[in-house]
């Protein structure tokens, strides 16, 4: 038996060969908004409406991890403070920390199909009805809007 010393991994090992076990989070990311659940599940963002059917519609891909023993995920927003649109963020570990920009409309049905907008950051969130704030890996705050366009960049104050 060993334990990996920067992973949560560990291999077992025995006469018939070696079994790896990955200790990984396995519940999909998800929030609630309303009567929709929106969640990570399969490669794709799904979104449920909870009061008419228990079906998940798939409305975006996401990003593969570049590890199949680590999903790389780490949180999913939506935006609670635009009603006229839906807006979700899924900020990813892998590669320095990234996230991906999903932005559609409200009225989401089974043919909607939206193409994630991407960009690399060490945390980001929701600020407004049409902005989010990203921690860049220079230490520096941008405030981007829906287009995931830079609309202002300063930095922080140390003390």
């Amino acid at each position: 038996i060993t334990a990996h010393p920067t992973s949560n991994l560990i291999a077992v090992g025995h006469d018939a060969g070696m079994v790896v076990f990955k200790l990984d989070c396995e519940r999909p990311l998800a929030m609630c908004h309303g009567n929709n659940l929106f969640m990570v599940q399969e490669g794709g963002l799904n979104i449920v409406d909870m009061e008419r059917n228990m079906k998940g519609t798939q409305i975006a891909t996401t990003r593969r991890p570049p590890n199949a023993m680590v999903s790389g995920m780490k949180s999913l927003q939506f935006n609670t403070y635009n009603t006229t649109e839906t807006n979700v963020l899924i900020f990813y570990t892998q590669d320095n920390g990234c996230y991906d920009l999903i932005t559609g409309p409200n009225n989401i049905t089974n043919d909607t199909h939206i193409t994630p907008k991407q960009g690399n950051a060490m945390a980001v969130c929701f600020t407004a009805r049409n902005r989010f704030a990203v921690l860049q890996n220079s230490g520096a705050i941008g405030i981007y809007n829906m287009q995931n366009e830079m609309s202002k960049k300063f930095e922080p104050p140390m003390s």
